[in-house]
Protein backbone atom coordinates (compact mmCIF):
# COMPACT_ATOMS: atom_id res chain seq x y z
CA UNK A 1 0.00 0.00 0.00
CA UNK A 2 1.09 3.57 -0.89
CA UNK A 3 0.60 6.71 0.51
CA UNK A 4 -0.28 9.72 -1.95
CA UNK A 5 3.68 11.03 -1.84
CA UNK A 6 4.30 7.28 -3.42
CA UNK A 7 5.96 6.28 0.20
CA UNK A 8 5.10 2.36 0.97
CA UNK A 9 2.82 2.45 4.20
CA UNK A 10 2.79 -1.11 4.99
CA UNK A 11 3.13 -4.26 2.68
CA UNK A 12 0.23 -6.23 1.20
CA UNK A 13 0.00 -9.87 0.01
CA UNK A 14 -2.48 -10.48 -2.91
CA UNK A 15 -4.66 -13.30 -2.54
CA UNK A 16 -6.85 -13.29 -5.23
CA UNK A 17 -7.36 -11.20 -8.01
CA UNK A 18 -9.55 -10.82 -11.23
CA UNK A 19 -10.80 -8.27 -13.79
CA UNK A 20 -13.04 -6.14 -11.47
CA UNK A 21 -10.76 -5.93 -8.13
CA UNK A 22 -8.02 -8.14 -5.96
CA UNK A 23 -8.06 -9.58 -2.32
CA UNK A 24 -5.20 -9.03 -0.11
CA UNK A 25 -4.04 -9.37 3.57
CA UNK A 26 -2.43 -6.80 5.41
CA UNK A 27 -1.28 -6.21 9.31
CA UNK A 28 -3.34 -2.45 9.00
CA UNK A 29 -6.74 -2.52 8.35
CA UNK A 30 -8.71 -0.38 5.52
CA UNK A 31 -11.55 1.72 5.35
CA UNK A 32 -15.04 1.05 3.48
CA UNK A 33 -14.90 3.42 0.62
CA UNK A 34 -11.14 4.40 1.21
CA UNK A 35 -9.53 5.23 -2.00
CA UNK A 36 -5.66 3.13 -1.94
CA UNK A 37 -3.58 3.13 -4.51
CA UNK A 38 -1.73 -0.66 -4.49
CA UNK A 39 1.69 -1.45 -5.49
CA UNK A 40 2.11 -5.20 -5.74
CA UNK A 41 3.96 -8.01 -7.36
CA UNK A 42 2.72 -11.47 -8.71
CA UNK A 43 4.82 -14.19 -10.03
CA UNK A 44 7.81 -11.65 -10.52
CA UNK A 45 5.93 -8.95 -12.06
CA UNK A 46 4.86 -5.58 -10.77
CA UNK A 47 1.94 -3.81 -10.86
CA UNK A 48 0.00 -0.72 -9.85
CA UNK A 49 -3.80 0.14 -9.01
CA UNK A 50 -5.72 2.51 -7.96
CA UNK A 51 -8.88 0.52 -6.26
CA UNK A 52 -11.64 1.54 -3.57
CA UNK A 53 -12.33 -0.71 -0.36
CA UNK A 54 -15.16 -2.81 -0.26
CA UNK A 55 -14.57 -4.64 2.97
CA UNK A 56 -12.05 -5.54 5.15
CA UNK A 57 -12.45 -7.17 8.35
CA UNK A 58 -9.85 -8.89 11.22
CA UNK A 59 -8.94 -12.47 9.69
CA UNK A 60 -9.49 -14.78 12.13
CA UNK A 61 -7.87 -18.00 10.79
CA UNK A 62 -4.17 -16.28 11.38
CA UNK A 63 -2.26 -14.89 13.98
CA UNK A 64 -2.81 -11.20 13.33
CA UNK A 65 -3.87 -9.25 10.19
CA UNK A 66 -6.91 -8.47 7.97
CA UNK A 67 -8.60 -9.25 4.75
CA UNK A 68 -9.22 -6.52 2.04
CA UNK A 69 -11.18 -6.72 -1.01
CA UNK A 70 -10.84 -3.67 -3.59
CA UNK A 71 -12.69 -2.45 -6.76
CA UNK A 72 -10.16 -1.56 -9.29
CA UNK A 73 -10.89 2.20 -10.14
CA UNK A 74 -7.83 2.96 -12.28
CA UNK A 75 -5.75 -0.04 -13.22
CA UNK A 76 -2.84 -0.23 -15.39
CA UNK A 77 -2.72 -1.61 -19.09
CA UNK A 78 -0.17 -4.11 -17.84
CA UNK A 79 -1.77 -5.26 -15.25
CA UNK A 80 -5.25 -5.61 -17.22
CA UNK A 81 -2.94 -7.50 -20.05
CA UNK A 82 -1.95 -9.87 -17.41
CA UNK A 83 -5.62 -10.71 -16.11
CA UNK A 84 -6.54 -10.94 -19.99
CA UNK A 85 -3.93 -13.70 -19.99
CA UNK A 86 -4.84 -15.56 -17.51
CA UNK A 87 -6.22 -19.21 -18.64
CA UNK A 88 -9.80 -18.90 -20.57
CA UNK A 89 -10.88 -21.92 -17.97
CA UNK A 90 -10.57 -18.96 -15.08
CA UNK A 91 -11.66 -15.51 -14.22
CA UNK A 92 -9.27 -15.15 -11.04
CA UNK A 93 -5.83 -15.98 -10.05
CA UNK A 94 -5.31 -17.74 -6.03
CA UNK A 95 -2.13 -17.62 -4.30
CA UNK A 96 -1.44 -21.08 -4.11
CA UNK A 97 -1.73 -21.80 0.19
CA UNK A 98 1.69 -22.49 0.51
CA UNK A 99 3.18 -19.52 -0.17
Amino acid sequence: MVDELGTQRYPIIIRNISALGLGFDSDESSLVGEHLLLQFEIEGQKFEAETLVRHSARLITEAAGFGNGVEFINASKKLMDYVNSMDPGTDSWDRPADL
